[in-house]
């Protein structure tokens, strides 16, 4: 097959670029970007069974004007000191502008559904009817926020002159004042509206100008506030500080995952609000005051902002890296320019097939097909593509130098080439490709679209290496010089020029037993090590941020001042269809009663309609005597009380209650986990058990709520790849080879360099992170294993085809000799090239490794903060491909096949 399509190539080749030229062009053009089809998070892809989903769904139908997906928090804190009076008008200035930011947002939501329920035909309709009520919900939501800015605004000009908070509030004040304009005209009074236009005016019309024109630029962005939480709210005073001594707490409710995409630019839109604060709070001389920005939003800003800096780098030092190597491999610009060529239009064009595959779902009939891609998945992509795409690529070029030696003439040594290694690439492309197929059968949604998009994306690689390669060989061939030099250079054609490949050769054939049990013996301890790490590991998304990261810092001063659980409560969520909560009196004793049940091990608080501010565990009572217990009393009935905590939308109403459960333990600790599996439990007693909970329904929601439910979710996809993979890789290999013995031999020994591989990183990372170190991301070992199992059996069935094929003609020594020593050169430097190509994945931390001596070197490599995650699988991957470059294909592999030629003849003299 490769003969033929190597005969159509030489004599087409001129069509053959074209055509790849035009696919790339018509993918770039045509195609969508993939940064604007990419999306991110990763509780979003959760299986629909899972009980924060179902939590998730529940508060989303149940509290659809609470339905908040993640938050951010600001706190502002003094360190080493209390809080002054002019420091909390600091507090109170991030309060009114986001308060503002509300409204307005709020007031585009309403105009948004009022165009619909404009288009409507009939105003009597059940949908009309449901649009109307959101609508009064949004006017009124916008009504509460503008009235507590102008509120704020008002008592902050009466008295931060007296605190000597100065600054120019002009700009804010009329800004609110025309939020609320745009609210009466949304209202339909247009009379109010034009007398809030006038105050507005009073603040300098050269202002209202500015934030008219301000506001058409806010309009392309719509803030996902829902809600926003202050101190002086009797609701939430205690929890967000009002009588903390350090410290106040400003929470933003947001509708986005805390790792959507959109997170990126509202976190720099969130910036600029909390610059202009810490701008104002240094020209008032508040030194040691500090406004930081943490919350799970934040988090997942950061990390995308991370992710984004990580492929940036990614992209740029594999290109850096691969050229190098290949200049160092070749010396030759041509056979440089080769692969690169190669590999751009191969990346070019998959991308542009992944990114328009993605709006397929949108042609009718199509529906059914849902592609998603993540912005992580594009650094795999990447990588992947560009190592073993260059592998391919060398492999060919290898074997075509070899060929050139025999005067064929070059168009005949490009189709003897192709042929003699286009099944040994099929082979290799295969175990990739279908090993990354297979995690179509996971149940985590970012694992079942990433395999597959990489495994796709490498297969139009491979197509790519065995067309457009040999056509633009073709097409330089009067560049190229067939002369002495060429035959000179030919090192890896020649067993003469390769005095160590020749003398590994002779000593593996003559001394297989004691090198393989040596080797063994070394590898076992390490991947012991490696079987016991692949279950120790961690889902703290916190801790795999850099410390340089503001999230992280915002986190850390709010765990010094705040209680590190009450960040990130767990929520449970309870449906009974024949409770009212709201007016029943046994209903609410029996939610009171569940509200103690809930402080299990590891409890603070639990805060519920009956004890809003979770200050009363089952021991303690109320004494009337204490101002606090006058206070919780009072807010029991609180319409705001009962809007948090128990459902007010239409089929739920007064069914379903919601409870937040304070653990003093961090959200993405294994200990919070084990909290929320002691609290499943006493609730699924509880609806099993006779009584009056029997039968109703509960379910949890938060970040501890969807780590447990990833960890689980995940860890059994593993599993589930890790068998799959195996069996995909040795179908493949049994098909290719036809050598059982053999087949078998390859999986194992490629599964001996995961573990071992697993547990070298583990240590490593042990020993560089010291304490702090928690385990490796728990994406490491699915993806490690999946493609080192996959894409190191490339090296391995390139050299066993050539073992193979030189074995007939040699014999059976002989020709593992010759085999070894045509092919050690070519698979070391492939090794080496995706080694450096996994390597550019920890391509963030080299600024922080390259010493300040080098300035010119570390500008190269900015400090960015990179993601851990993407640091321990990227070196994980590059020592894996290591161990088997240079342990398990030169020694190993060799060492087995010369052992099993001993079983089928007599072994040669050792000279």
């Amino acid at each position: 097959m490769f003969i033929h399509l190597g005969q159509f190539v030489v004599k087409h080749w001129r069509l053959v670029i074209l055509l790849w030229l035009v696919a790339a062009v018509l993918a770039r053009v045509a195609a969508p970007r993939w940064d604007d089809v990419a999306q991110d998070g990763d509780f979003a892809y959760l299986p629909a069974q899972m009980k924060s989903v179902v939590g998730e769904r529940l508060l989303r139908e149940a509290f659809p004007h609470n339905r908040s997906k993640s938050q951010i928090v600001l706190v502002v804190a003094r360190e080493g000191g209390e809080l002054t009076g002019v420091d909390r008008f600091a507090a109170y200035d991030l309060a009114r502008r986001f308060l503002n930011i509300l409204g307005a947002s709020r007031i585009a939501r309403g105009q948004h559904l009022q165009k619909e329920i404009s288009r409507g035909k009939n105003p009597g309709s059940p949908r009309t009817k449901a649009l109307q009520t959101r609508l009064d919900v949004e006017i009124a939501a916008a009504e509460h926020a503008l009235e507590e800015t102008i509120r704020l605004n008002r008592d902050f000009a009466s008295e931060r002159v007296l605190e000597r908070y100065s600054g120019d509030d002009r700009r804010i004040n009329a800004s609110a004042h025309l939020n609320l304009s745009r609210l009466r005209e949304l209202q339909g009074d247009h009379q109010a509206a034009e007398q809030e236009r006038r105050r507005a005016d009073k603040y300098g019309q050269e202002i209202v100008r500015q934030l008219l024109d301000a506001q058409r630029d806010e309009n392309k962005f719509e803030w996902p506030l829902l809600d926003v939480w202050t101190w002086y709210e009797d609701v939430f005073r205690e929890r967000l500080g009002r009588n903390h001594p350090h410290a106040r707490l400003v929470v933003l409710h947001l509708s986005n995952e805390f790792m959507a995409t959109a997170n990126i630019e509202l976190m720099r839109r969130l910036n600029q609000q909390v610059a202009e604060v810490r701008q104002r709070i240094r020209a008032n001389h508040l030194e040691g005051l500090q406004v930081l920005v943490t919350g799970s939003a934040a988090v997942g800003g950061d990390m995308l902002l991370s992710a984004r800096d990580s492929v940036r780098n990614t992209e740029m030092f594999t290109v850096i890296m691969i050229v190098g190597l290949l200049v160092f491999i070749y010396r030759s610009p041509v056979l440089v320019l080769l692969p690169l060529i190669t590999i751009a239009a191969a990346l070019v064009v998959s991308m542009g097939i992944v990114a328009a595959l993605t709006r397929l779902h949108g042609i009718p009939g199509f529906s059914w097909f849902n592609l998603q891609v993540f912005t992580t998945t594009r650094i795999f992509v990447v990588v992947i593509l560009f190592g073993a795409g260059t592998d391919y690529c060398l492999f060919f070029i290898s074997r075509y130098r070899e060929e050139a030696l025999s005067e064929a003439g070059p168009e005949r040594s490009i189709v003897q080439a192709l042929g003699g290694v286009g099944d040994a690439l099929l082979a290799s492309s295969l175990t990739t490709i279908l090993g990354l197929a297979t995690m179509f059968f996971t149940e985590f949604g970012k694992f079942r679209n990433s395999g597959p998009i990489i495994g796709l994306c490498l297969c139009i690689t491979f197509l790519a290496c065995v067309t457009l390669t040999p056509a633009l060989l073709r097409g330089f061939q009067p560049l190229m010089a067939w002369s002495r030099r060429m035959r000179g250079a030919a090192t890896t054609a020649t067993a003469n020029d390769s005095p160590f490949w020749r003398a590994l050769a002779r000593v593996i054939t003559g001394y297989p037993e004691p090198i393989l049990l040596v080797s063994l013996a070394i590898m076992a301890p390490l991947a012991g090590i490696g079987w016991i790490s692949s279950g120790r590991v961690t889902y703290d998304f916190l801790a795999g941020l850099d410390a340089r990261r503001p999230s992280r810092q915002g986190a850390e001063l709010y765990n010094r001042h705040f209680s590190v659980g009450d960040k990130s409560p767990i929520t449970v969520v309870v449906r009974k269809p024949d409770a009212d909560f709201n007016e029943g009196r046994e209903d609410r004793k029996q939610l009171g009663q569940l509200t103690h049940l809930l402080y299990v091990a590891g409890v603070t608080s639990v805060r519920s309609l009956t004890d809003p501010m979770g200050d009363y565990p089952p021991k303690k009572r109320y004494s009337l005597w204490q101002r606090k217990d006058w206070r919780t009393l009072f807010m029991r009935p609180h319409q705001r009380t009962t809007e948090v905590y128990v459902s007010q939308a239409p089929g739920y109403r007064g069914k379903v209650s919601r409870l937040e459960v304070i653990s003093e333990y961090d959200p993405f600790s294994k200990e919070a986990i084990a909290v929320l599996s002691a609290l499943d439990e006493t609730l699924a007693r509880l609806s099993e058990s006779p009584g009056y909970w029997q039968g109703a329904q509960f379910a949890f929601q938060g970040t501890t709520a969807s780590i447990s439910d990833l960890r689980k979710v995940t860890q059994s996809d593993t599993r589930r790849i890790q068998v799959l993979v195996v069996l995909t890789v040795f179908a493949v290999l049994l098909v290719v080879l036809r050598k059982p013995t053999v087949c078998v031999f390859m999986v194992a020994s490629v599964l001996l360099t995961y573990f071992v591989t697993l547990g070298m990183s583990d240590m490593f990372f042990r020993v560089l992170e010291g304490d702090g170190y928690q385990g490796l991301d728990w994406k490491t070992p699915l993806f490690l294993f999946v493609i080192l199992v996959a894409i190191g059996q490339d090296y391995n069935v390139y050299l066993a085809t050539r073992v193979f094929e030189e074995q007939k003609r040699f014999g059976p020594f002989t020709g593992l000799r010759r085999a070894v020593l045509r092919t050690g050169g070519i698979i070391t430097s492939c090794g080496l090239i995706m080694a450096g190509a996994f390597l550019a994945m920890t391509s963030s931390v080299w600024g922080d490794i390259i010493p300040d001596s080098l300035p010119l070197l570390k500008g190269l490599f900015p400090a960015d903060g990179a993601l851990k995650a993407m640091v321990q699988l990227g070196f994980s991957l590059a020592l894996g491909v290591l161990l088997d470059t240079f342990i398990v294909r030169p020694v190993l592999f060799p060492a087995f096949l010369a052992l099993l030629c001993r079983w089928q003849s007599p072994p040669p003299a050792v000279k």
